[in-house]
């Protein structure tokens, strides 16, 4: 890992040189040396962060390798999976929350206890930055605070955010949204 980052730093220090002193190609050095940084940085990326390739849904999301995430300690509002019903409550709401916070981006997974649910889907804390989207989700009113024992780490930060969110009328618990 040193030597990973004594090469970057002089990887670096090369092309800030190489920008600086070529003033003919500096805009071509410039992106250059933007798109290096990018890679590099691809490569120094926590193994627990993730490519959210798309939302399924309030509380699920599909990640670059094709594995579905299902948040822990939450549930949002479902989303009709026939065109004969409607959709919950809030649902199309929550999905585009869900979609606004993570799809297209790097994320990092974290795992409570369990590592699947009974329909295979990893079971995880989902962070955006050092932001938990559980609980925005939450906080935001997109989502309840549900607890499947033994994943209760956030427990009582979720029904926290949950009666805050309730309080404040946020989202959901807005008066007269899902009467």
């Amino acid at each position: 890992m040193q030597k990973k980052n004594v090469f970057l730093g002089m990887f670096l220090t090369i092309l800030v040189g190489i920008v600086f002193f070529q003033e003919e190609e500096k805009i071509y050095w410039k992106d250059f040396l933007f798109e290096e940084i990018d890679l590099l940085l691809e490569e120094e990326r926590d193994e627990n962060s993730v490519y959210v390739k798309r939302v399924i849904d309030g509380d699920t999301v599909e990640i670059e390798n094709g594995s579905r995430v299902r948040y822990i300690g939450i549930d949002t509002p479902e989303m009709s999976r026939k065109k004969d019903q409607k959709d919950e409550c809030f649902a199309r709401e929550a999905t585009q929350k869900n979609r606004d916070l993570v799809e297209g981006k790097h994320v990092r997974l974290e795992k409570d206890v369990s590592e699947t649910d009974t329909y295979g889907r990893l079971l995880r804390y989902v962070y955006v930055g050092e932001e938990m989207v559980n609980e925005i989700l939450v906080k935001d009113g997109y989502a309840y605070a549900v607890t499947f024992p033994p994943d209760v780490r956030f427990e009582t930060l979720f029904r926290e955010s949950q009666r805050q969110a309730k309080i404040e009328k946020q989202g959901m618990w807005n008066a007269g949204v899902c009467d």
